[in-house]
């Protein structure tokens, strides 16, 4: 007795695997669109926004009153672009960044922005800076910002 309702069990869930396999053989045919000769296939994701700056820093005195900083490298990936910004310490107001040969005025405020784009980009900057007595005593921090 119990033989057979094993039996049976396995014949009805054969039997309902047959099904559905018969079913989703026939749903494509069933539901598609006969005015199209292809297949859509849509693809989504999510990718944050990542913004970052760094100063490889080889502080070395260039002659003069000017001192290598090294390189600003930048990377942001905001659609709409981004700025970076340098913060210093009061000592420093006035002087002067020089970023890729093009001089930048520190602000007597405390921040000062050096670099930006409207896009997405990555860039490699040289950085020094230009102080009246060739002294650097002072702070720079360096920070990226989303648009």
């Amino acid at each position: 007795m119990q033989y057979n309702n094993s039996v049976s069990s396995f014949v009805r869930r054969a039997g309902a695997v047959a099904a559905f396999g018969a079913m989703l053989a026939v749903a494509p045919t069933a539901f598609a669109d006969t005015t199209q000769d292809g297949y859509r296939l849509t693809v989504s994701g999510y990718v944050p926004v990542v913004c970052r700056a760094n100063l490889d820093t080889m502080v070395a005195p260039s002659g003069g009153n000017q001192v290598d900083l090294g390189t600003l490298h930048e990377f942001c990936n905001s659609a709409n672009g981004y700025k970076v910004t340098v913060d210093h310490s009061p000592e420093l107001a006035g002087a002067t960044l020089m970023i890729d040969g093009n001089a930048v005025r520190l602000s007597d405020a405390g921040s000062t922005v050096i670099s930006g784009a409207s896009q997405p980009g990555i860039a490699a900057h040289k950085v020094s800076l230009v102080t009246e007595n060739g002294q650097a005593n002072g702070t720079l921090s360096i920070r990226v910002t989303a648009l």
